[in-house]
């Protein structure tokens, strides 16, 4: 496990201790900025505005929906829209995990699995986390233990622009399964979880939640003035791939 990182300034862009092969996982609290069009979370090949991204996590508030999606050279791949409602707002805390698997990138969203992501780079390649948009950061953390077995992991990559077919994935069936759009992870709950040591509903294997994300965030962070991961101009914030 390396040191948490504390309330960094956005945008942020910081070397992932270790690598991210199948075992290791990122955790990131933070809160939505007033007013958020959007922000992202992207494990990227080097810490270069272009360089490539093997997974790019893009809530967007006002379509209400995470998109996924990756980058290769200077082009983004399909999206992947499907999943649940976006379970956060603008001014909520929430607590986003990325956890590697030999196949797929896991994503949980406040305690809840949200949706898998299925590797277009190999992940021997990821080394950097960025994190920007509307958003302040209070903890950055990097947990578990590589595994790099050829019998764990193949590094090969499924094509560009691959997108899983609609209902092979573990999704929850219903908005009774997700958070409240204020949810905040009770102390109590969070402590017996962590006792129990208890996975995430639906059995992937997440760890126990980091605690309240509420902590004391810095002020609101924002987009550099051109964002590689935008292409708008100066008075948009969203972020698009296209």
């Amino acid at each position: 496990m390396s040191s948490p990182i504390h309330n960094p300034p956005v945008p942020y862009v910081g070397p992932i201790p270790g690598g991210f092969l199948p075992g290791r996982m990122v955790r990131i609290q933070g809160r939505v900025s007033s007013g958020a069009h959007s922000f992202a979370i992207n494990l990227q090949t080097g810490p270069g505005s272009y360089d490539d991204v093997a997974l790019h996590v893009n809530p967007r508030f006002n379509e209400m929906l995470i998109i996924r999606n990756s980058r290769i050279g200077s082009s983004w791949g399909t999206e992947e829209r499907h999943g649940p409602p976006l379970p956060i707002g603008r001014e909520q805390n929430f607590e986003i995990l990325i956890m590697a698997e030999a196949t797929s990138l896991n994503i949980a969203v406040n305690g809840q699995h949200f949706s898998e992501f299925n590797h277009r780079i190999p992940l021997e390649r990821v080394t950097y986390l960025n994190v920007e948009g509307e958003l302040s950061i209070s903890l950055i953390q990097f947990d578990g233990t590589s595994v790099t077995s050829s019998a764990a992991y193949s590094a090969s990559a499924p094509p560009m622009g691959y997108a899983p077919a609609g209902g092979g994935l573990p999704y929850p069936s219903s908005g009774s399964a997700l958070p409240s759009p204020g949810f905040t992870m009770p102390v109590a709950a969070a402590a017996g979880m962590a006792a129990a040591g208890a996975p995430y509903p639906g059995g992937h294997g997440y760890p126990p939640p980091g605690g309240v994300p509420g902590y004391a965030p810095q002020g609101a962070g924002g987009y550099p003035g051109q964002s590689p991961y935008g292409g708008y101009p100066a008075q948009q914030v969203d972020i698009d791939e296209s």
